[in-house]
């Protein structure tokens, strides 16, 4: 029974491990998707205290509509490498009887990610018009530098503006913990991941290239035995 060359096991071993680090480098995370319902009743302008008084009947201005946010996120990145957070605000349905707070204000959506350990851009408050039945969206680049769990919070605030020039009021409508895990294969980020297994091919072909020559002989010598009796 002929052994196997060991330059064809050490072949065999850098291209395994050549595909286990390009796999994993260049492969798509997987991404968590969280909901949640808002109520007009979470939308709606403080009470003044001076107010305090007026009949109960009297309700206060609020978004007309009850609204859902989305948060898109990756539960898992690769140390070094960014992605992205998304928060999509968007109309569920309208809701009759309430006073409309857009007909005296201006409101404005406003949003912030704080996460520690993890480069986040943009790193202020970013803020969009909410306009009666439009949705709004805010992106973030997210990217650890370095191994671990990292958890943070993702803000959301509307901010009415009176129209009529009063003071403003900024009210915090959600606050949603996120968690990322940055990621490294034996200890390597993705860039090196990528490097070392681009290389590895290369070095596998060089491997396998004296086994490759050999099998194409034997194919042709097998090509030319059968053409033998046609001619």
């Amino acid at each position: 029974m002929s052994r196997i060359p060991l330059r064809l096991i050490l072949a065999i071993a850098v291209t395994a491990l050549s595909l286990t680090l390009l796999t994993w480098s260049l492969s798509t995370p997987a991404r968590a998707i969280r909901r949640q319902s808002i109520q007009p009743t979470q939308m709606q302008l403080p009470t003044p205290l001076a107010a305090a008084t007026q009949s109960a009947a009297q309700q206060p201005l609020a978004v007309p509509e009850t609204r859902s946010l989305s948060v898109d996120y990756p539960p898992a990145i690769r140390a070094d490498e960014a992605d992205r957070v998304r928060l999509t605000v968007e109309t569920d349905r309208q809701v009759a009887g309430i006073p409309s707070v857009y007909d005296t204000h201006d409101v404005l959506a406003e949003a912030r990610l704080e996460m520690g350990g993890v480069q986040v851009r943009p790193p202020d408050t970013v803020s969009e018009p909410l306009l009666p039945g439009q949705s709004v969206t805010f992106f973030w680049s997210v990217q650890p530098n370095e191994a671990g769990r990292f958890k943070g919070t993702l803000w959301f605030y509307l901010r009415f503006v009176p129209k009529d020039g009063g003071p403003e009021v900024r009210q915090a409508i959600s606050a949603q913990e996120i968690e990322i895990e940055s990621t490294t294969l034996f200890g390597l980020r993705a860039e090196a991941a990528r490097g070392l297994g681009l290389a590895g091919v290369f070095v596998s072909a060089l491997l396998d290239l004296p086994f490759l020559i050999d099998a194409l002989k034997w194919f042709w010598k097998k090509c030319a035995g059968l053409l033998k009796p046609i001619r």
